[in-house]
This record gives structure tokens, C-alpha cells and sequence, in this order.
């Protein structure tokens, strides 16, 4: 029995569910509502996004994504804060599947952005979290994975690669923004 596309991209997803409950789970650590501790959760963006969409912008075989990075900058800068000066995030994401599977979690995460948007009080700036899917664009998204896998199962192996990667650098992000919060509060 042949595996379906749908199939594959079910099975991607659940390879990749422990990771992601992990990046929630460290984001989770901050509170949203709070201006010092919404400044680390866009500062724990701020360094993988950046790093990432760098690495895709050019790839245009890839299913049509939105670049985020102006709007977290507008926010961090609304906020009086601006993204750190940091070592690059040390991924690389060299091949087209790596970077199909990257693009699957950068817009996957819009999803959650606009749930974590409703927490944030009236006077934070939320042009980041906010930028979410218009109508229809997930599922077609999905749909244009879907094909992908259809024409070539191969990508699936490289796709999880590219999607691991970014889903430990946000964890890892989240962790280091965490403790810098943690300085600051002791």
C-alpha cells in the first residue's frame, strides 16, 4: 500500500509534536502580560527568526510564506528595546527541503501568534504576534506540502531536518532569554 501525501505530512507532524510541546512549553515561561517579560519573548524571536528567513529569502520554489522580521523590529523598537546583538543561530539550512520544513514551523507558528496576541495588554504592540494567516492561506499551505510530498516523498527526511532545527533553536532562544529574565528579576 502506497503512503499518501496526507499521510506523510501526518506523519511529519507527529515526528515533530515532542519538539514542538517543548518550544511551547519554554515560551510558556513568559508572561505575556508583563512589558520586561514580552520584551525576552521577542528578543527569543528576534534571534532565530532573523537567521532563518535570511536563509530562505531566494529559495522561490518554496510554498508562499510572509516574512515577519519588520514587524517584530517594529514591535521590539515600539518597546524601546531592539533585537540583541548575538552570535547567529548556528543552522544551516543548505538544502530546499530543509528549508520547506523551516517555513512548515515559521508559518505553523503564526497560528499560536494570534491565540497569544488575545493575552497581551491594550498598550504592548502586537504587529508580530498579530500578522496572522489570511483566510484560507493555511490550509492552502498545507495543501501545497501535501503536493510537494506527492511528487517527491523523498523531501519528507530532509523537510524534518529543516523543521528540527528551527524548532531547537526557538527552544534553545527561549531558554537564553529566559535566564537573562531571570538576572534581571533576581
Amino acid at each position: 500500500m502506497t503512503e499518501t501525501a496526507h499521510d506523510m505530512l501526518s506523519a511529519f507532524r507527529a515526528r515533530l509534536r515532542g519538539l514542538h510541546d517543548r518550544v511551547d512549553a519554554a515560551f510558556g515561561a513568559f508572561e505575556l502580560s508583563q512589558r520586561n517579560h514580552y520584551i525576552s519573548f521577542l528578543h527569543a524571536h528576534a534571534r532565530v527568526l532573523h537567521a532563518v528567513e535570511a536563509q530562505l529569502h531566494g529559495d522561490d520554489a518554496l510554498p508562499l510564506w510572509r516574512p515577519r522580521t519588520l514587524e517584530l523590529d517594529a514591535d521590539l523598537a515600539a518597546l524601546g528595546a531592539y533585537p540583541r546583538a548575538t552570535q547567529p543561530v548556528g543552522m544551516a539550512l543548505d538544502t530546499h527541503d530543509m528549508r520547506l520544513g523551516a517555513v512548515y514551523v515559521l508559518e505553523g507558528s503564526r497560528l499560536g501568534g494570534r491565540w497569544l496576541a488575545q493575552r497581551l495588554t491594550p498598550d504592548l504592540p502586537k504587529s508580530y504576534l498579530g500578522l496572522a494567516h489570511p483566510k484560507g492561506s493555511w490550509p492552502a499551505f498545507l495543501e501545497a506540502i501535501e503536493r510537494i510530498m506527492e511528487q517527491n516523498p523523498s523531501v519528507l527526511h530532509g523537510m524534518t531536518k529543516g523543521a528540527t532545527a528551527v524548532f531547537e533553536a526557538f527552544a534553545a532562544a527561549a531558554r537564553a532569554e529566559s535566564e537573562i529574565l531571570s538576572t534581571y528579576a533576581a
